[in-house]
């Protein structure tokens, strides 16, 4: 409760200062609307910080060499991989149509580093869709997101990938799948 009542204070104007008392510890020194000073406990501007860094602070896995284009027939899938790559720092485009996807790859290969792409959508698989891509670079990272159990992904494709995610997916192995894949980019070599 404490820490809504600091969090109403510090919207109103009311002017706040981090100071150190006597043992060293931060402190927050609040100027209440009354005029009245108080002095909050440390773990209070601790939450703070805390809840400051969760809600806009978000680690940049990417840099601005590399784009990840995004491939599944869900849309909800593709839009919630979409925002979490993008949220990121990284450059991405996204696509519902594999067919469509393909040729925007077959376009723009040199700028793209990764892939994350389902493996049953309809027009053109997920495992032909890597297997035409990977004939343009072999070095490109692919992710793979199935529905199905392990045995029902082609023998020939699972070495092709980077990592197999399963749906439903948590948003952390992904980010975490994301940015092992894209430690392994040679730039170089997207660049010639």
């Amino acid at each position: 409760m404490a820490t809504y009542a600091l969090l109403a204070l510090l919207r109103h104007d009311a002017r706040a200062k981090i100071a150190k008392n006597n043992s060293g510890c931060a402190q927050t020194n609040v100027k209440g609307v009354h005029g009245k000073s108080t002095v909050d406990p440390p773990f209070i501007l601790w939450n703070l910080r805390r809840l400051w860094y969760a809600s806009y602070m978000v680690e940049k896995i990417c840099d601005d060499k590399d784009v990840i284009l995004v491939v599944d027939d869900e849309e909800m899938i593709e839009e919630m991989i979409e925002q979490m790559v993008e949220r990121r720092g990284c450059l991405h485009a996204s696509y519902n149509d594999p067919a469509e996807a393909l040729q925007y790859y077959i376009e723009n290969s040199q700028k793209i580093t990764l892939m994350i792409t389902d493996l049953t959508m309809p027009k053109l698989s997920g495992s032909d869709l890597i297997k035409a891509a990977l004939q343009i670079n072999p070095k490109l990272q692919i992710i793979l997101l199935t529905g199905y159990a392990e045995e029902h992904i082609p023998v020939d494709v699972r070495p092709l990938t980077h990592a197999i995610l399963p749906k439903p997916f948590v948003q952390a192995d992904v980010i975490d799948v994301v940015r092992t894949a894209l430690d392994k980019v040679d730039h170089q070599h997207l660049s010639s």
